[in-house]
């Protein structure tokens, strides 16, 4: 969000607008827990069990996890089985995940009346982790998809890694 406004794509009043809309939103979710695992995306992603999903690939070995409390815990259990570390984030509700899923639409309704622009300055998607796209930046869908999905940090730093001069 702090790329968006300084790229272009939403004025800094209209995004603490969404952003309160998003946090109230999130919060009146039912709770729910996140883990961090010493896993790649890839290695989490093939353990994953109904009710966990990837919150964020956070470094190339860090994944983080997110859903129900009782499902994160069977997780954790079963990675730890074979000896992965496990991180508890400590946070109220399991965001990025499809816990998040009854909010999408309220959230992007949450944008109406406000403009939003093709960003001026280039920014990676934490949605995608890669250069967001004009069509994206527009897009209340996409911003409400960012609600729902991991953030790819991680891949995110690759791409920028991948410019003759990055600047973070």
């Amino acid at each position: 969000y702090v790329a968006a406004c300084v790229a272009g794509v939403i004025e800094l009043h209209d995004c603490l607008r969404v952003l309160h809309a998003r946090a109230s939103l999130m919060g009146s979710m039912p709770p729910g827990d996140m883990l961090a695992v010493a896993l790649n995306l890839d290695e989490t992603q093939e353990c994953l069990i109904d009710g966990v999903g990837i919150a964020a690939s956070n470094a190339p070995d860090v994944t983080v996890v997110s859903g129900s409390s009782d499902a994160v815990s069977e997780f954790k259990a079963r990675v730890e089985e074979r000896d992965i570390q496990t991180f508890p984030l400590h946070t109220s509700h399991a965001f990025h995940s499809e816990m998040m899923e009854p909010i999408l639409a309220p959230f992007e309704a949450s944008f109406e009346g406000i403009e939003l622009n093709e960003p001026q300055i280039p920014f990676v998607s934490s949605l995608t982790g890669t250069w967001i796209t004009n069509e994206q930046a527009v897009s209340p869908s996409y911003w409400a998809a960012q609600l729902r999905n991991g953030v790819l940090f991680s891949k995110g730093i690759r791409q920028i890694f991948e410019d003759e001069a990055p600047v973070f």
